[in-house]
């Protein structure tokens, strides 16, 4: 009469061992999961402190263009400074060589021992060529200060042109993508199954072992 035992023992045996193992499979399966999504995570938080590094990067880039484009500026307002100074010197030094040339001139004149309208269109004509120089000096510079200023705002819109296009590279900052979605969890088999088929083993078992029974035992 030990065959009913058997029977139910094993009975059990595979309720509990179908259950044991769907539980192991459901548990690698919910760790593949799982682990896929820790690397996923770990590629989009990487992703992203690469893509914030690089922008802040450029960012840095752009302060130091920034401050190189305005010496830049800087340097073109200083040199054409100069050199307006430099021009306003030279025609100092040319206007004094000018008057001394004229003063020479009107003594060469009164030296001459000429008098009357000759020596008075004489004296005119040296005066009319110190004001005429005089006059094309004056313009010489006044045009040549003009084209440092027509530098000067070329370099001015050229250095905003400048500062407008290293803007260009960090006008748009990064933005964070969707972040990953949580696993999906697969779960276990219900140990209630579980206790059905133990329960349907043993039951099993009795009844085999009453089917076994002699009649009238």
């Amino acid at each position: 009469m030990v065959l009913p035992f058997i029977s139910a023992g094993l009975g059990i045996l595979s309720s509990v061992g179908g259950f044991m193992g769907q539980q192991s499979q459901t548990a690698a399966t919910n760790r593949e999961r799982l682990l896929a999504h820790q690397q996923r995570t770990q590629e989009y938080y990487t992703k992203g402190f690469d893509a914030y590094s690089r922008y802040n990067m450029k960012k840095a880039q752009y302060s130091s263009q920034l401050t190189y484009n305005k010496e830049a500026f800087g340097d073109t307002v200083f040199a054409g400074d100069r050199k307006s100074e430099q021009l306003g010197r030279q025609k100092a030094y040319a206007d004094e060589q000018r008057r001394i040339a004229q003063a020479t001139d009107l003594g060469k004149v009164q030296a001459s021992g000429m008098s009357g309208v000759t020596a008075g269109r004489l004296r005119g004509a040296v005066m009319s060529e110190f004001g005429r120089q005089q006059k094309l000096a004056a313009e010489n510079l006044i045009n040549k200060r003009q084209d440092i200023m027509t530098n000067r705002e070329s370099g001015y819109r050229k250095m905003l042109k400048a500062n407008q296009d290293a803007y260009a590279d960090v006008y748009i900052p990064p933005k964070a993508g969707a972040a990953p979605v949580a696993p999906v969890m697969q779960p276990g088999p219900n140990p209630l199954g579980m206790i059905a088929g133990i329960g349907n083993s043993i039951v099993g078992g009795i009844q085999m072992h009453n089917d076994l029974k002699p009649p009238g035992q």
